[in-house]
C-alpha cells in the first residue's frame, strides 16, 4: 500500500521538463554571477590588437571584438551586472506597485482615483481601446498596484461586511 501511495504522490508532483530546463538554467545563470569572473579564461578588459576580430575558435569560444578581448570572457564577467538590473528591475516597481496599491484600496475614493488613475498610471502610448492596448502589451500583464489595490479593496470589504453583521447582531431588536 506505501508504494502505491508513492506512486501516487510521484506522480502528482512531477514537474513538467521545461521546468526542469528553466531551473537549470537559472542555476547556470547564478553560478555564472558567482564565479564568472574566475571562470573566464582570459581577462575580460584587456586588449589584444593581435587578435582583432578573430571567429569563433577552440581558443577564442565566441571569437574576439575589435580591440581583441575575448567575446565568452566579457559575457561571463558582465553576467553579475545583468543579473543585479534584472532583479533590481522586477523588485522595485513591484514594492512601489504594492505600496501604492495597498494604500488607494485601504483609503478608497479619491485617493484611489489620484493615485491609480493620476500618479501611478501607465502610459497607453496613444491606445483607445482595449485591443489596442494589448497590442503594446501583449501579453495582458496586471500591474503590481491593481493587484494589490484588489486585495486590499476586498478585505476592506470583508471588514465593513462583518462591522454591519456586529451591528445588527448588538442593536436591540
Amino acid at each position: 500500500m506505501s508504494a502505491a501511495i508513492a506512486h501516487k504522490l510521484a506522480v502528482r508532483w512531477r514537474l513538467p521538463n521545461a521546468l526542469h530546463a528553466g531551473i537549470a538554467l537559472v542555476g547556470i545563470w547564478l553560478f555564472l554571477a558567482a564565479f564568472g569572473g574566475t571562470v573566464a579564461p582570459y581577462d575580460a578588459i584587456a586588449q589584444n590588437l593581435q587578435d582583432t576580430l578573430q571567429p569563433p575558435s577552440w581558443r577564442h569560444l565566441l571569437g574576439t571584438d575589435n580591440f581583441g578581448r575575448d567575446i565568452f570572457s566579457r559575457i561571463l564577467t558582465g553576467v553579475r551586472v545583468d543579473l543585479a538590473m534584472g532583479v533590481i528591475a522586477v523588485v522595485i516597481p513591484f514594492c512601489c506597485g504594492s505600496i501604492v496599491g495597498a494604500i488607494a484600496g485601504y483609503t478608497g475614493g479619491i485617493a484611489d482615483a489620484v493615485l491609480m488613475r493620476g500618479v501611478f498610471s501607465r502610459p497607453r502610448c496613444g491606445a483607445t481601446t482595449p485591443k489596442m492596448r494589448h497590442r503594446f502589451n501583449p501579453r495582458g500583464h496586471t500591474d503590481h498596484a491593481d493587484v494589490s489595490k484588489a486585495a486590499t479593496a476586498g478585505h476592506r470589504l470583508i471588514e465593513c461586511i462583518g462591522c454591519r453583521h456586529a451591528r445588527h447582531a448588538r442593536s436591540p431588536g
